[in-house]
C-alpha cells in the first residue's frame, strides 16, 4: 500500500503511516472505472477490455511483452513485474482536445528512483512493507522487520543484490 502512495501521489506516507491500509487513508472514487471506460470511448485507436476478475496477470504480460501496450490502473502490483509498464489512473491528464497524458512507472525505474542494487530487489521492498499477499510483516516472521519503508530501503540497500527476504 505505502508503494502505492508513492505511485499515485509521488510522495512516500509519514512514519506513523507505514504499514497501514491505503483506501482506509486514501479512498478512491466509486466511479473511476465507469468514467475511465466512458472516456476510452472517444479514443477508438486505443483498445481495452472490460474484466469483471482478476486480469492483472495477463495485463501486465501484455504490457511487459509488447512495446505499445500499458497497465492503467488503481493498482501498484503492476509495477512489481518485470519490464511492465503501468500508469496509475490519478496520473491521466485529459485537458488536452487531442491526447491524453500520464506518467509510466516501471520496476526498473523505481529500483534506480530508491537506489537499490536491482529491480529484483523491488519484489524484496514489497515483501519488507506489505503489499495485497502479506497484509502486515510484523505479523510474519520475517529474517528482517523494516520500521518504516526507508529503514526497508537501506536495509536492502546494505544486503546488496540478490538478497531475498525469507520468513
Amino acid at each position: 500500500y505505502n508503494l502505492r502512495q508513492f505511485c499515485d501521489n509521488g510522495i512516500l506516507p509519514f512514519r506513523r503511516l507505514c504499514l497501514q491500509n491505503f483506501y482506509s487513508n486514501f479512498p478512491h472514487s466509486q466511479l473511476i472505472k465507469q468514467q475511465v471506460a466512458y472516456t476510452l470511448t472517444n479514443y477508438p485507436e486505443v483498445k481495452h477490455i472490460h474484466c469483471d476478475e482478476e486480469a492483472m496477470k495477463e495485463v501486465a504480460l501484455a504490457s511487459a511483452t509488447n512495446e505499445m501496450t500499458y497497465s492503467l490502473g488503481l493498482e501498484s502490483t503492476y509495477c512489481l513485474f518485470d519490464q511492465t509498464k503501468y500508469i496509475p489512473i490519478s496520473t491521466l491528464d485529459a485537458t488536452s482536445s487531442d491526447h491524453i497524458t500520464g506518467c509510466i512507472i516501471t520496476r526498473e525505474e523505481l529500483a534506480l528512483y530508491f537506489h537499490l542494487p536491482s529491480s529484483q530487489s523491488m519484489i524484496e521492498l514489497a515483501i519488507l512493507i506489505g503489499n495485497d499477499h502479506l497484509k502486515n510483516p510484523k505479523e510474519t516472521e520475517l529474517d528482517y522487520r523494516a520500521e518504516s519503508i526507508e529503514d526497508a530501503i537501506d536495509h536492502l540497500r546494505h544486503e546488496g543484490d540478490g538478497y531475498q527476504v525469507s520468513a
